[in-house]
């Protein structure tokens, strides 16, 4: 089902998944939304069905120059302060699982996010083909947003001129980067801007190593597509990804604010990118929905029993 983000369907929207027909269902399972996860207390209150919340992540002054947004608190004072009462809740990342309980007393079970492999396999590097680099490339996809930190993979693009690198995702646009960048715009930079999912699947299945800057992630599912099409993956050791990486082994990690760390690291993996494999077997192993579905699928068993 579409639904626009405002006027008469997100008012129907909201009518329909209010606590009156909520209490209609045997269970429900909320995430993130401070409205949703108030009509599930309603109707869980009101003896409706089981709930289950699931915990992505939560909003961090540190990631956001050091204050948040109103609506940013809301949705942790929400999370922090209702979504807790479910009667079961699920962490997707066992950094943010320790978190929660240590800092706020909430307990969790730990079932990650998944990721479609089945999709990843039906990716198709020559799906991009004019829009791409002919050659290997590096590639970065998040958004222009600071906390994703493309500037960072921009700085790399400057220390590696001779190697192809390509952006995508929104806000980085060649139109937008130019107008930030000016002059500072790398002459080896493919910007492509947003891209359809099918599109950036295409585009990770033709690059040679993947790199994601961010400053922080709950558990970032880009990571893990790049890691089950079999790629190397870069990454900041932000928790999120570095639990999603598990090990050297899989790929690499470097001190987040550190250029000259990211380049070292970028140096080795380009020039040996064979820990693809290996990441592969971690993203089926732990993170393929057919792994992942199934550990909900108990914790509904055992609500309804």
């Amino acid at each position: 089902m579409r639904i626009a983000a405002g006027g008469h369907d997100l008012h129907v929207l909201k009518r329909c998944y209010a606590a009156g027909n909520l209490r209609k269902c045997r269970l429900i399972h909320s995430h993130v939304d401070p409205w949703f996860v108030g009509q599930c207390r309603l109707a869980h209150q009101r003896g409706g069905p089981r709930w289950v919340h699931t915990y992505h992540t939560l909003y961090f002054p540190s990631d956001w120059g050091g204050s948040l947004e109103d609506w940013q608190r809301e949705v942790n004072d929400c999370l922090l302060g209702i979504a807790h009462e479910a009667d079961v809740c699920i962490s997707v990342s066992k950094w943010l699982q320790s978190l929660l309980k240590k800092e706020h007393g909430i307990e969790t079970l730990y079932v990650p996010n998944g990721v479609d492999v089945t999709s990843c396999e039906s990716a198709r590097p020559a799906g991009s083909a004019g829009r791409l680099p002919t050659e290997g490339f590096a590639l970065f996809v998040g958004s222009a947003a600071a906390i994703k930190n493309p500037m960072d993979f921009v700085d790399l693009a400057h220390r590696f001129s001779h190697v192809p690198f390509v952006m995508a995702g929104s806000g980085l646009s060649s139109a937008e980067l130019h107008s930030t960048l000016g002059s500072g715009f790398p002459r080896n930079l493919t910007a492509l801007g947003a891209l359809p999912h099918g599109a950036v699947l295409d585009a990770i299945a033709a690059c040679r190593v993947f790199v994601l800057t961010s400053h922080s992630e709950g558990l970032p599912t880009v990571l893990m597509e790049a890691m089950a099409l079999g790629k190397t993956v870069v990454a900041s050791d932000c928790p999120g990804a570095a639990e999603v990486i598990g090990g050297p082994e899989c790929g690499y990690t470097y001190r987040r604010g550190s250029g000259e760390a990211l380049a070292d690291v970028f140096r080795e993996a380009w020039t040996d990118p064979s820990k693809g494999e290996v990441a592969r077997e971690r993203a089926y192993d732990v993170y393929d929905w057919r792994v992942v579905a199934p550990q909900l699928d108990e914790i509904y068993r055992s609500l309804l029993a």
